[in-house]
């Protein structure tokens, strides 16, 4: 495989079709292992900016935190940087931040946030500016984020090892 992504159109693409009027579907991809998961993260990567916004759904289990625990890493590697010894999963923390040369990775992870105003009182908006900001149950923070260009990640259930993929780019104009 050279890294190039093939475009699957199935009933999930057809929906987000009607109802992304402003979107634009970058990839549907079916992952198989760690090792194809890895080198997916590493050409993902490379099209961020230090200002994406990366929100990530799927089901408890489906793999939005292997997906960060991966992006981290390979964005470390893209910056010649040692990569961290552990990448724990905010969810109890809410926020785990990650310092690059010029900018910070925010992880956070909103499964157990009630109000939005939990959200707010972490600083959560100030640190978008300027960062990183990978987003695990991102649903209460639509009220705040929809004046930012988001990159959504739906991680599906194929089977017990396989994960689909469906990538998809939300423009602050809709």
């Amino acid at each position: 495989d050279s890294g190039n992504f093939t475009w699957e159109k199935t009933d999930l693409v057809e929906e987000l079709l009607k109802a992304c009027s402003w979107c634009i579907i970058l990839i549907e991809k079916h992952i198989l292992d760690l090792f194809e998961l890895e080198k997916f993260t590493n050409l993902f990567v490379n099209n961020l900016k230090k200002t994406s916004i990366i929100l990530l759904q799927g089901e408890l289990g489906s793999g939005k935190t292997t997906f960060i625990r991966m992006l981290i890493n390979n964005l470390y590697k893209l910056h010649n940087l040692p990569q961290p010894n552990i990448i724990p999963s905010p969810t109890y923390t809410i926020q785990q931040s990650y310092l690059l040369k010029d900018y910070t990775i925010h992880h956070y992870d909103f499964y157990r946030i009630k109000k939005l105003k939990e959200i707010i009182e972490i600083g959560f908006d100030e640190n978008i500016e300027g960062n990183i900001s990978l987003i695990e149950w991102p649903e209460i923070i639509k009220p705040i984020i929809k004046k930012y260009n988001t990159i959504t990640v739906k991680l599906s259930f194929v089977d017990k090892y396989k994960r689909e993929f469906t990538i998809y780019e939300w423009f602050n104009n809709r």
